[in-house]
């Protein structure tokens, strides 16, 4: 979802560098880009309901074996 919020955002930033890109790159990228926010918001608080972490812990192989 990160990976994907910034391509999203470089698109739109690289619309918004003309004149007519900005309409453009809200009509194109924007309802995608809110879609991308809301859904990490909404795994956000998922893994705070379950008492987890969205972004994994994890430790070297040589302090697994």
């Amino acid at each position: 979802m990160t990976a994907r919020q910034k391509e999203l955002q470089n698109l739109i930033d690289k619309a918004n560098e003309s004149a007519a890109g900005g309409v453009i790159g809200s009509l194109a990228y924007r309802s995608d880009y809110d879609s991308v926010l809301t859904e990490k918001v909404l795994v956000q608080r998922r893994a705070a309901d379950l008492k987890c972490s969205v972004t994994p812990d994890y430790k070297s192989d040589d302090e697994i074996r």
